[in-house]
């Protein structure tokens, strides 16, 4: 493996632990949020939700870099079609779960003020269930992408 070619898997393994660890917090932040709902996060949880969140910008932009070697000799059409065609479906499953859940966390404030249930938010401090429904979708999606991006890209280099 040339100096390239680890650098490519150094900025790999940084993307999957850094997404790994988003995620994990992400899943501490879900419980401590549903358990503090509708109160917004305090303390320790509140200093966990800004590490999620403000984590995503380094994990996210080394992700970008990587996705745009990975796809550059490939077509734009190709591009739209691999999405997560590259995980194993027990993969994709979790991480439309994941995503799912998320977006029903990030939502569920808005729904319940909306609608009443809940009073509604002066916007001086994040939703309880938001930052941790937040990181669900967005580390999960990180990870998945990067997994299946590998995957169809070594596929395509053995095929030709």
């Amino acid at each position: 493996m040339g100096g390239l070619g680890q650098m490519a898997g150094l900025i790999d393994i940084f993307v999957y632990a850094g997404s790994v660890f988003g995620l994990l917090l992400s899943a501490i932040l879900t419980g401590l949020g549903v358990a503090a709902f509708p109160s917004p996060l305090a303390g320790v949880a509140a200093s966990l939700a800004k590490v999620t969140l403000f984590g995503l910008f380094p994990i996210g932009g080394v992700f970008v870099f990587r996705y745009n070697n990975l796809i550059q000799d490939t077509t734009p059409r190709d591009v739209k079609r691999w999405g997560y065609r590259g995980c194993p479906p027990w993969m994709r499953v979790t991480c439309y779960g994941l995503m799912g859940a998320g977006l029903a966390l990030f939502f569920l404030p808005a729904f319940l003020e909306t609608i009443g249930t809940i009073p509604r938010s002066d916007g001086s401090a994040f939703p309880a269930t938001l930052p941790g429904g937040f990181g669900l979708i967005a580390y999960s999606s990180v990870f998945a992408q990067l997994y299946s991006l590998k995957t169809l890209a070594n596929l395509k280099l053995n095929s030709l």
